[in-house]
This record gives C-alpha cells, structure tokens and sequence, in this order.
C-alpha cells in the first residue's frame, strides 16, 4: 500500500512552490511527526493506561470485543451469545467489529485485549483520520503548511471527543478523509493510479468497523460525490468524455468490490433484517444539529449536561477554521463547487428533520430515513467539508489571491461573536430580579420592545451554551486571528505559524474543557469486578464447561453490569436492550418477561395454544421435566433428553431467531423451530426416547464469507495485473 501510494503522489500530488513552513516542516515526515506529537498530548493518559473512555465504551463495547476476540484465540466463533439480553444472534452486534480486520489481530496473535489496548486502538484511529487528513489535502494541491493545518483542526474535531464512547463512530469519522482521497480524480488524471486500487480495501474496512448510520449516509455522500466528479469531467472538457467515463466506471467498480469484501459481515444482517426491531421504521429523531448549534463549531457547548446525548452536539473545528470561512469568496466558490455542495448537503441532513431538505431526501432515498442519530451521520461530513474549504481560503491567503477588501471580511466573525455574547449577557441579566424595572420599561415603550424582543428571541433560539466564559475565550481567540491576518499580511510564514499555534490553543481548550466527558480515570479494577484486566478468560470457563441448563438471569444496573455476561459468563436480562423483534415482545408482555427471566423450563404446549398467542395461560401449566430434559447448555448449541410415548410440543424460555435447527439423534433429520408469540422458540418433536439438540448457525454467515474469499481472490489478481503491468 505504500508503494502505492507513494508511486501516486508523486505524479498527481500538486502542491505550491512556497510552503510557508520551516524547512524541518516542510516535508511528510515533519507534519507527521506533528500530527503524533498532538495525539500523543492528547490522549497522554490513554497512551499510558491511567485513562480510557466512558459509558458505552467501558461498559458495553469494549466487553464485546474482548468476549469475541478470547473465544477465538481459543477456537470458538460466536455466531450466538446467550449471556447477553437472554440470547442474541452475536454476528449482528456491529458494534463489536466482528469482522473489522484490524481487530482480528488481536485473535489471532493471542494478546489479551486490554481496556488499555482498547483505548490506544481508539486514539490511533484519530491519528490515522488526521494522516489521511493531510494526505487528501496534499492530493487537491494545498501547501504543507495548509495542510498540516487542516489535519491539526481534523484531529481536534469535536465528534471524536464527544462520540469517544462510541468506537464504531469514532471508527466511522476516521475514514472520511481516506474514502474521498481513494475515489479523488486529480486534473490530467486519465487512467487508475495506485491510489484507486486502494479503494476495494478501504471500503470494506470502513463498511466493517462503522456504525450502521454512518456506513450508509457515507457511503451514500460518497456516491453523490462520484456522481458529482463524473458530471464535473464531462462539462470541463478536459478530457475526451469516453475516457473520463471509462476511469469512474472503473472506480466505481472498486468501489463495489470493496463492498463485496464485506459480504461476510453484510449478507448475515441483509439475510434477517426484517427481524431487526428498526428495519423499516423512520424514527423521525431524535439527536439533530439544527442550526442553533452553530457555536460548538468553536465552543465546548455543554450546556445541555452528560447525561443528555451530548455525544451529538459537537462539530468543533477549531477557531482559525471558522475565522478563515469568512475569507470565501464567489470566485472561491466556482474553484470549490464540489466540496461546497457537499458540505451544504451534509449540513442540510445533520440539520434531519429540523430541515426540510432531510424529508424530501428521505422519501426519495429511503434508508437514509432510518438512521437514529442524523447528526452523528453527517456531521463527521459537514465538519470536514468546512476544515477543507478553510485550508484552501488560507492557501489562497497565502499566496496573496485575496484581496484586501475581502480580508476585511475576517472582523465579521468576531463581530458576530461579540454580538450574540453580549446578546447572551443581557438574556440573562433580563430574567434576573433586578431587571424589574427595565423589564417594565421596555413593556411600556412598544417600538423599542418590540425591536429588543425579537434580538433577543433570535439570539436566545442561537445560544445553547449557558457557560459565559466560553464566549470570551473565543473572542479573544478570533481577534488574534484577526490581528495575525492584517498586522503580519506580507510575512506569510509568520502568519501560517502563527494559525498554528493559535489553532493548538483552541483545540487544547476544546478537548480538556471537555475531558470530564470524553475522558474516564475510573478505577478499572473497581467497574470490572472479579476480572483479571490482564487476562479477561473466565468467560472461557462457561463456555469449556457449560452449565447443564440455563440458570436465572441477572437483572443488574446497566451502568455497572452488562460487562458481566460477555467477560464473566453470567446470564445478563438486560431487558433496556430492544434491537431485535422477538425481544419487543419479551419486553412488552410481562408474563413471558417474566417466564424468560427464570431458570431454563420447558412447558408443554398444544398445537392450538401455539397458534394462540396466550401466554398468561399457555405457560402456567406444569413444566413437562419428565419428557425434556437439559444435558448441556452451550454457547450457541442446547443439547437435550427426550422420552415422550408420542408425539407433541413444548415451548422453552429461548429467544427465536431466523438460524435455530434441531437434529434427532445421530440421524440427519433435521428440526425447524416454531415462533411462540413471534418470541420464543417451540418444538414439535415425534414420540420415543433419543437424544435432541438445538444448534444455531448464523443464516449467510458462510455464503457471506465465500462472497468475501472470492472477491478477495479478484482483487488480488486485479492488483497483480496492475502491478505488472504499471
């Protein structure tokens, strides 16, 4: 991959002459060395094992990686997990990055994955979102300096600080820049280059390991942008439109086959979709960015608390960012209309349904209606969008292409902060007692009431941080952007590192003003009782010796136990859980919640009762021990006595998913399960004495995986033939 890229960069990389940067910083290895020396400030504790991350990560999807990659270090694929929510189908827990290569390297070198390791895997993909930053700017022609300052403010982005519970997103914003650098066609570009080829593997790698929303608004965006570059070859002219066709025909056909990679982790979810709790259903949400988050562009913006999602709010670029944004010009505009349209476009749909551009969008594209967080979907975008039109306006900056009447343009924005900051202060001090009187006042002058009333109704629908002190902080901050732009304008070297350090300044505000919400110094050993953070295998114990049945479930705080099943080997209800059908109904009716929540028994049932969803008498008759009994409880196989004089039905307090079969004995005779309720699973099994067992095999896991071999195969024979022939 190296070879690769190298070979493209330097024929199709266009960079000006003048970098502005000191000669030890004017190459990839000084801004590289940069961009590690911020990460590592950064996240320094995580480095060194005193921190990790919080909520979800600690408590949830760290666990699940953990669980999956010691069960196959030790031999075991978990294609089920009945010691979380009462079963589940495991393969469909994208969260855990099942099939995300990089985490399979750990299951196979058999090193412990450690909270610690979890934490450094995490702030690695920061690093490599701001790598591949600095190279899609180096790719479009911007300057080192504009570069390395555009990679700088993408490693302070506020969604890999406030999404930090959340790997699969965080996962999710760390390609955005690689996907577009893969598909980029550079001008005299006439035929695929190295870059290109790169496509298929960076497409499955972001298709496995991010977040369901993210994985189809992205890829979405990135099919829009490709449309969008294809039709922008054609009116340029450039180029015979044969030969601009044929090249993006090729790279969409990359990009499939990098879809096609992922057939292992796609097809299973594809093949029982319908019976995901939120297959087809618009959940209208939720989690917005409408436009009165404008200020989290710059501020920390916390006001609305930890425990209110504010993992959604963020879209910090940094203050020299948003100053810069102010330098756009028309002429800009016409240079950049590819990037324009698509941050637009992003924003318009972080907005959801607070726009109204997201309703139409969603009813002609319907899956993009079913994402529950669409600020998380398209602000990694939005955000992105921004940093990359800044780099170019400070390119132009730079290199003297903007003119002093639009350098003035630069005051608009600390004008705009001293206005909605002053406009905040005097909100407050209006719902205070000792404003009585003026209050009264201005209710007497109508004219002026009326003109007040409206500033202020405006700037408080605009205002979401309730911490004044943030205001100065960025007021100051955008009058030495202010003061750098005007007072050093004929050093250009003074002003880009001078940009620098005040975007360091802004970001390290951002991230440690914030650290008591991205940032978790908890005692590890406290929250993860009985487990040995080095060596997390007692779960192996259940699974190398399974119990002879289920026992009871624990019902514990999600906060502090639903780590247990997944490390421990407990049987967890966690009944907040509702992703799949079948536990919608476990948790609307209570008498099968409360039959699921015991230990492992069977009831017999009639072939009407099965039909007849009754469960508040279908299950309260004596448990039929005396015809099934338990031999062993695994992890996705039950193995069962049967001695019946004839034929008839029981129901257990199993959850029923689409890959449940059933075999008699050594026979090939195979069993399917009945749906009680549409929930739990039932057997009509034949009379006689003979062993039975119930085994779940994900349905498409192994086509999936044949689908992925394959195109694995075709691509490398692709890359072969290029190769050679390059």
């Amino acid at each position: 991959m190296v070879r690769l890229c190298s070979r493209d960069m330097k024929t199709t990389a266009v960079s000006p002459k003048n970098s502005f940067l000191p000669r030890f910083l004017a190459g990839a290895g000084g801004c590289l060395l940069v961009l590690v020396l911020q990460n590592i400030i950064i996240f320094s504790q995580h480095y060194t094992g005193t921190a990790s991350f919080l909520n979800d990560f600690t408590r949830n999807i760290y666990p699940m990686i953990a669980f999956w990659t010691t069960l196959v270090q030790h031999g075991v694929f978990p294609e089920w997990t009945s010691f979380q929510t009462m079963g589940m189908p495991f393969v469909l827990t994208m969260q855990s990055g099942v099939f995300y290569p990089p985490l399979w390297l750990f299951a196979t070198v058999k090193v412990p994955f450690t909270l610690h390791i979890a934490a450094v895997v995490q702030v690695l993909h920061v690093l490599w979102g701001a790598v591949g930053c600095w190279m899609y700017m180096r790719l479009l022609g911007r300057s080192y300096g504009a570069a390395l300052f555009a990679a700088i403010a993408f490693q302070f982005f506020g969604g890999f600080y406030s999404n930090s519970e959340h790997i699969d997103i965080v996962r999710a914003f760390s390609y955005i820049p690689w996907l577009f650098w893969v598909v980029q066609v550079v001008p005299a570009q006439h035929k695929l280059v190295g870059r290109n080829w790169v496509a298929p593997l960076m497409v499955m790698l972001f298709v496995t390991g991010a977040y369901q929303g993210n994985l189809v608004s992205h890829l979405f965006v990135l099919g829009v942008f490709w449309a969008l570059s294809l039709a922008s070859g054609y009116f340029q002219k450039k180029q015979p439109w044969q030969s601009v066709a044929t090249l993006h025909l090729q790279i969409a056909a990359l990009l499939v086959l990098g879809i096609l990679l992922s057939g292992v982790y796609l097809l299973p979810t594809l093949a029982v979709k319908s019976w995901l709790a939120r297959d087809g259903v618009w959940t209208g949400q939720t989690m917005n960015w409408p436009l009165h988050y404008w200020n989290s562009l710059i501020m920390p913006s916390n006001a609305e608390g930890l425990f209110v999602l504010p993992s959604m709010l963020s879209a910090f670029v940094t203050v020299p960012v948003f100053c810069l944004l102010f330098l756009i010009s028309r002429e800009f505009v016409k240079q950049n209309t590819l990037w324009v349209c698509i941050t637009v476009f992003a924003f318009m749909m972080a907005c959801g349904t607070n726009f109204f551009v997201y309703s139409w969008i969603v009813k002609l594209f319907p899956p993009l209606g079913t994402s529950r967080f669409p600020s998380s979907d398209y602000r990694g975008l939005m955000c992105f969008g921004l940093i990359l039109l800044s780099s170019g306006l400070l390119d132009d900056y730079l290199n003297g292409k903007i003119s002093a009447k639009l350098k003035m343009r630069s005051a608009l924005c600390l004008g705009l902060l001293l206005f909605f900051y002053l406009a905040n202060y005097l909100l407050i001090m209006l719902s205070s007692e000792s404003a009585a009187n003026v209050v009264s006042f201005l209710k007497n002058s109508k004219v002026l009431s009326a003109v007040v009333s409206n500033i202020l109704l405006f700037a408080s629908s605009n205002i979401i941080s309730a911490e004044l002190s943030e205001w100065p902080v960025a007021i100051i901050l955008s009058s030495l952007v202010f003061i750098v732009l005007h007072r050093f304008r004929q050093h250009p070297a003074k002003v880009l590192l001078m940009l620098l350090v005040i975007e360091m300044v802004s970001g390290l505000y951002f991230v440690n003003h914030l650290s008591l919400y991205w940032r978790s110094e908890i005692a590890t050993d406290e929250f993860y009782q009985e487990v040995n953070r080095e060596s997390p295998y007692t779960v192996m114990e259940a699974i190398n010796h399974p119990v002879i049945a289920r026992p009871a479930c624990h019902d514990m705080n999600l906060f502090t136990g639903s780590w247990r099943g997944y490390l421990l080997g407990d049987y967890m209800c966690q009944t907040q859980d509702s992703k799949t059908r079948p536990r919608e109904v476990v948790n609307a009716n209570a008498t099968i919640n409360r039959y699921m929540r015991q230990a492992w028994q069977p009831r017999l049932i009639s072939a009407e009762q099965l039909a007849d969803c009754k469960p508040e008498t279908a299950l309260q008759v004596n448990p039929v021990a005396t015809q099934v009994q338990s031999l062993s409880y695994g992890l996705q196989q039950v193995d069962y006595r049967v001695s019946a004089p004839s034929g008839f039905c029981f129901v257990e307090n199993e959850l029923l998913f689409p890959g449940w079969t059933g075999a008699i004995g050594d026979s090939h005779q195979r069993v399917q399960p009945q749906a009680y309720c549409g929930a739990l699973r039932s057997w009509c099994l034949p009379g006689g004495n003979y062993q039975f067992s119930a085994r779940y095999r994900a349905p498409w896991l192994r086509e999936g995986l044949i689908v992925s071999i394959i195109s694995l195969l075709a691509y490398m024979i692709l890359l072969f033939r290029f190769w050679r022939h390059d």
